[in-house]
């Protein structure tokens, strides 16, 4: 069943992200932006981070997306295109060196996925190499006897990572394509704020990398660093907008 809600869940996300920098409005790439957020969230759920899926929807979809529309409506901007603007590449330049650089980061992130937790002395996956030796009743020395019994040749499992309904390779295969779709837009497109929007694709993408891969290690770092993305990029989005609202005028 989570097989098959990750399958929709990424074609939402894909068909989205293809809406954001190829629609021809930015009321319509607002729009499809808002689906790729949606699922977002739902794939945040099946990698159990409820709280980073309710502040999705609450900060992105409640709040970014609407903010977008508000502006579109009141500027007035019914173009995708800025007639006197430039593109930083041309459309099949820019496509080609983000395909090629979509490969890359894609064999990257499904190859470390791949790789087993750092465990350290005692088959404790805390006790990383270079970190001190546990303490034993106040003491720091060596890893008891009983210990390195019970370690010898079995690595403890990482906490909260030891099953996954859906491999982490899938999803982050999901956000190395929206990371490049989000690239795309902020290289070939000429519209200011599908650029915009372009960017906050790539951060979601980055955000679901990082919620991935503290899931498949067990650790919580990576959902607290999508909290900080996620407030700086609401600050982002209200000056960044303004400033938009200024050359507009």
């Amino acid at each position: 069943m989570d097989a098959v809600l990750f399958g929709i869940v990424t074609c939402l996300a894909l068909a989205g992200g293809t809406g954001v920098i190829a629609s021809r409005r930015p009321v319509y790439s607002a729009l499809s932006l808002l689906v790729v957020l949606g699922s977002l969230a739902v794939d945040y759920l099946l990698l159990d981070a409820p709280f980073i899926a309710v502040l999705q929807v609450i900060i992105y979809a409640g709040a970014i997306v609407v903010l977008f529309v508000f502006i579109i409506m009141l500027l007035h901007a019914q173009s995708g295109e800025d007639p006197q603007g430039r593109a930083v590449l041309p459309a099949p330049l820019g496509g080609a060196l983000c395909a090629a650089f979509g490969l890359v980061m894609l064999v990257t992130v499904t190859r470390s996925a791949g790789q087993p937790a750092p465990v350290g002395r005692g088959g404790r996956p805390g006790a990383v190499c270079g970190v001190s030796p546990p303490v034993r009743g106040g003491i720091r020395g060596p890893p008891h006897r009983d210990d390195r019994r019970r370690g010898a040749g079995k690595a403890a499992p990482a906490r909260g990572g030891a099953v996954m309904a859906v491999p982490a390779p899938y999803h982050l295969a999901l956000s190395a394509f929206l990371f490049t779709l989000g690239m795309v837009g902020v290289l070939v497109r000429r519209s200011i704020l599908i650029v915009f929007m372009s960017i906050e694709l790539m951060l979601n993408a980055v955000n679901l990398t990082l919620v991935t891969f503290a899931r498949a290690r067990g650790s919580l770092d990576g959902q607290l660093f999508v909290f900080f993305i996620l407030v700086v990029a609401a600050v982002e989005v209200v000056i960044g907008l303004a400033i938009i609202v200024d050359l507009f005028r």
